[in-house]
C-alpha cells in the first residue's frame, strides 16, 4: 500500500501542479483503522501554516482540521476521497463557512452530482463518520486502479481547493486558525481522555 500511496501521490502531484495548484502534504503516515473487522487506512493531506490541521509529529496526538483524505481498503476494489473539516471548538469561526462551502459543491455549480455530502444516509458516509463522528464534507469514490486513482484525487482537489483557499483568505487571514488549533491540541491530555471516554479502573 505504501509504493500505491508514492506512486498516486507523485501522479496527483503533477496534474495539480501543471493547473498552477500547490499539493497538500501528506501527513508523515498513513492512519490504521479497522471497523467491523475491516482494515484500511487513511491518508490525510493539508497545507501546514495554512490551514487549520495537525498530523503525526504537530503535537502530542494528531487532531484532524481542514483535510483531503484517500482511503485505502485493504479488501475493496475502490478507495474513498474526500475533503472534510473536523466541527473542533477551535475552529467555530470556519465551521458554518465551510459547511456552507461544502453544500455548494455537492448541489451547485459543475460540480453538481460529482460529491455526496458528509454527513449523510449512505454507507460511505456513515463509514467515514464512525472514524471521524465530528467532521463534516464531501466524498467521492475512485477505483483503485493507479492511474484513475490518482486522476480522481488530483480532481477533488482542483476542484476545491481555490474555493478553499478564497475562503479561507476571508475568514482567516492571518492564520490565526492554525495556532489556535494546535494550542488547543497541546493542552490535551490523551491519558485523561482516555479515562474520561473508558471509565476509571475499567469501570
Amino acid at each position: 500500500m505504501l509504493a500505491l500511496r508514492q506512486r498516486i501521490l507523485k501522479a496527483a502531484t503533477s496534474g495539480v501542479e501543471r493547473k498552477h495548484l500547490a499539493m497538500p502534504t501528506p501527513d508523515a503516515r498513513p492512519y490504521p483503522q479497522e471497523v467491523d473487522s475491516e482494515l484500511f487506512w487513511v491518508d490525510r493531506l493539508s497545507h501546514p501554516g495554512h490551514w487549520p490541521h495537525t498530523g503525526y509529529g504537530d503535537a502530542p496526538a494528531p487532531v484532524p482540521g481542514l483535510r483531503y483524505e484517500v482511503w485505502y481498503f485493504q479488501k475493496r476494489e475502490a478507495c474513498l476521497l474526500t475533503l472534510l473539516q473536523e466541527a473542533h471548538p477551535a475552529l467555530a469561526d470556519l465551521t458554518p463557512e465551510m459547511d456552507r462551502l461544502f453544500l455548494a459543491f455537492v448541489e451547485e455549480g459543475r460540480y453538481a452530482k460529482r460529491y455526496q455530502p458528509v454527513p449523510a444516509r449512505t454507507p460511505e458516509a456513515e463509514l467515514i463518520l464512525r472514524v471521524a463522528p465530528n467532521s463534516h464534507g464531501i466524498w467521492r469514490s475512485a477505483p483503485i486502479a493507479e492511474e484513475k486513482l490518482a486522476k480522481a484525487l488530483e480532481t477533488l482537489i482542483t476542484d476545491t481547493q481555490p474555493a478553499v483557499t478564497k475562503l479561507l483568505t476571508q475568514v482567516d487571514p492571518s492564520h490565526s486558525l492554525v495556532a489556535r488549533l494546535r494550542e488547543a491540541v497541546a493542552e490535551r491530555d490523551p491519558l485523561a481522555e482516555l479515562k474520561a471516554r473508558f471509565g476509571k479502573g475499567g469501570a
